[in-house]
């Protein structure tokens, strides 16, 4: 699954929320996820993915149905029952449902990791260019 897709079902739950004036202000739910809003802008924006904490506080604050972020079933908000007339929100599934989700998050981490691996590689690389550049390079007399 490609996080761009996550991002834009976010960005969807996001936009259902704040035209239902169930998020007030940009600005404060940008520092209740643990970002500046700037950087909110740019998730929006589709110019940067959404993290992880960002997608806990938005499930667990707004009744944000997990399923619909990383899978794409469901419907945004999970749905209300009613039984004598008394609102009950969807239990969340078992902990076996959770198998695929937690698969799917190990995976974002581990291609983290692996790009971080790679970034320092080939900083390491340039670093070795840079000194046999200096090296190859001697001062004038």
């Amino acid at each position: 699954m490609e996080k761009s897709i996550i991002n834009q079902r976010f960005i969807k739950a996001f936009n259902f929320l704040y035209d239902s004036k169930r998020i007030k202000k940009k600005s404060k739910f940008a520092y209740d996820i643990g970002v500046s809003p700037q950087i909110l802008s740019e998730i929006l924006g589709e110019r940067m993915n959404v993290n992880l904490n960002a997608i806990q506080f938005i499930c667990k604050e707004y009744n944000v149905n997990y399923d619909y972020i990383f899978e794409g079933q469901g419907s945004i908000i999970h749905k209300q029952y009613t039984q004598s007339d008394n609102p009950i929100i969807v239990e969340e599934p078992e902990i076996a449902a959770y198998s695929d989700k937690e698969t799917l998050l190990l995976k974002m981490l581990k291609e983290k990791e692996q790009r971080i691996e790679d970034l320092n590689i080939r900083i390491g690389k340039q670093h070795n260019i840079i000194e046999n550049l200096k090296n190859d390079v001697k001062p004038a007399k």
